[in-house]
């Protein structure tokens, strides 16, 4: 396992994260409207 192909998981982990917190926040918004 190279340090590179270690980088591309963070990478995606970080993505996934980022898509799943935006989901996330439109339930919410769409919550108190």
């Amino acid at each position: 396992m190279t340090p590179f192909s270690h980088g591309d998981d963070h990478m995606r982990d970080a993505i996934t994260t980022e898509a799943a917190a935006h989901t996330l926040a439109k339930h919410i918004i769409r919550e108190f409207e």
